[in-house]
């Protein structure tokens, strides 16, 4: 039975607080002159560890802000995140320490396609089973994850 049913917990008030804050944080690791540490560590250690950055921030970005658009106003979602894809690495031209990097563009782009399909994966998943059932799921997988933690926990080491 297929079921049409927005996802109004993302939609409620604390969800919009929630991606406003993401979209700051994310503005101010782009935009700052000198990025956590742990992010120059990464990109020392691949060969475009700052690519992966991009792709994964993105993704998680551009998910958000779909998932608190209706189906109808995707694309608006979308030209919403690919502008702010865009101006945040504009912008990088004018911060010390900075580059504006074609490829970390690319990447931004590719990270809001990634998103997208993520959103359309979730919509799909919401009309085949219905959120309870989702929901449901997602305890229960929960729940045996934390009781073979404390079953691993509690059982100490064993000896032959």
């Amino acid at each position: 039975m297929e079921q049409n049913i927005p996802l109004p917990e993302l939609r409620a008030p604390w969800a919009r607080v929630c991606c406003a804050l993401l979209l700051l944080m994310v503005a101010w690791c782009l935009l700052t002159p000198n990025p956590p540490q742990s992010l120059d560590e990464l990109q020392d250690q691949t060969l475009r560890g700052d690519l992966i950055i991009h792709l994964s921030v993105f993704s998680m970005v551009s998910f958000f802000i779909l998932s608190l658009c209706s189906p109808a106003q995707r694309a608006n979602g979308v030209k919403g995140a690919i502008s702010f894809a865009i101006i945040t690495e504009l912008l990088q031209l004018f911060v010390p320490n900075r580059t504006c990097d074609p490829y970390d563009m690319i990447a931004n782009l590719m990270g809001i396609a990634i998103g997208f399909m993520m959103v359309l994966v979730w919509d799909q998943l919401l009309r085949r089973y219905g959120r309870d059932y989702l929901r449901k799921r997602c305890r229960s997988g929960l729940l045996n994850a934390r009781d073979t933690y404390v079953r691993l926990r509690t059982s100490g080491p064993t000896s032959d």
